[in-house]
């Protein structure tokens, strides 16, 4: 393989909703074996989750950021939280919340967990810092390509444009051995875990932006 190829399945890029179905694909297996994921999904994993992704890729709002390494081995959801005042964008990203809300309880319908989702939302809505940020809605990295420092890469280029704008970032953390891994990029533990009748617990964590280092 050409060195040219290889540098271009490990770039880092920002896309569309035009490789929804890949990056589903991706986001699936990356879960698989997070616990709150495993929790929420169940038995029904296999058929709910897919499903799942598909539609968060799929509908992913136009104001946020998709990116992905190269060869779609890895992908990162972000979104803008409160960084406009522009009433139309306001509209458009309630109106996506809204939606996205709607889906997950018709999905979850028969896994009896749609209402102590929606209130695990709620929550960790809750302790959304009200100032302008970026939220690290999902960031995946399918298991065979893992421990190969995709993850940090992937987040690399929004938190330099983070430090840059003076901006924070801030996430929910579903898996307790990530908590480290976002330390080690500068986020700390923003709020108490999130649990709902005795769901796996989401950490919320931000990021204070980093002094950008000065040019010699």
């Amino acid at each position: 393989m050409m060195l040219s190829e290889l540098a271009r399945l490990q770039e880092i890029r920002r896309i569309g909703t035009e490789r929804t179905d890949e990056i589903a694909r991706t986001l699936t297996d990356a879960f698989v074996d997070d616990p709150f994921s495993k929790w929420l999904f169940g038995k029904q994993q296999e058929g709910l989750e897919p499903r799942y992704w598909h539609w968060c890729c799929a509908n992913h709002p136009a104001s946020g950021e998709i990116h992905v390494v190269g060869d779609l081995s890895g992908v990162a959801l972000w979104y803008p939280m409160n960084l406009t005042k522009d009433k139309k964008l306001v509209a458009v990203e309630r109106e996506y919340e809204r939606k996205y809300q709607k889906f997950c309880k018709e999905l979850l319908a028969d896994t009896g967990l749609e209402n102590i989702y929606l209130r695990i939302i709620r929550q960790c809505d809750k302790a959304i810092p009200n100032v302008p940020c970026w939220y690290l809605g999902s960031l995946g990295v399918e298991r065979q390509s893992q421990g190969k420092a995709i993850g940090a890469r992937l987040l690399a280029p929004m938190l330099q444009r983070c430090d840059k704008q003076g901006l924070p970032a801030y996430l929910d953390s579903s898996n307790p051995r990530n908590i480290s891994f976002y330390e080690r990029l500068g986020f700390r533990k923003h709020h108490k875990p999130v649990s709902v009748k005795g769901s796996p617990p989401l950490t919320p964590m931000f990021r204070p932006p980093l002094k950008p280092l000065e040019a010699p």
